[in-house]
């Protein structure tokens, strides 16, 4: 049976969403509502501390985009710190940003989201 963890910390201004595990669909799904939680909470800055899942589906980094889209939405900002060198690779496929979403580390996004006051939605190639 595959394993899964999902558990939330409450760090000052920023919360951590520790995953640990298999995460495909159901378990992105308990992920996504989670993250719609903070949102209606109004909690803008979130860490999804990926360091101890062992897999995770390019739907499920999608889907997690699209939840980090919605943070933006609200000046908010969502970072992925920890995933492994090929889940990285995918997340940038999908739309993360390498800089500023991807962090090798929690520490290292505790230090990015520190310096953020607040996200406006990025601009994605587009002119204006």
């Amino acid at each position: 049976m595959r394993s899964f963890n999902l558990e939330t910390i409450n760090d000052g201004d920023v919360q951590i969403l520790e995953v640990s595990g298999y995460m495909g669909s159901d378990e992105c799904h308990r992920v996504e509502k989670e993250l719609q939680q903070m949102l209606g909470q109004k909690h803008r800055r979130v860490i999804l501390d990926c360091g101890t899942l062992t897999f995770i589906t390019t739907a499920s980094l999608a889907r997690l985009m699209a939840c980090a889209k919605q943070f933006h939405q609200h000046e908010g900002h969502v970072t992925l710190a920890g995933l492994s060198a090929s889940a990285s690779r995918l997340a940038e496929m999908v739309g993360f940003d390498r800089k500023t979403e991807l962090l090798p580390s929690t520490e290292a996004a505790r230090r990015l989201l520190s310096r953020v006051t607040s996200s406006a939605p990025r601009d994605r190639g587009k002119t204006k």
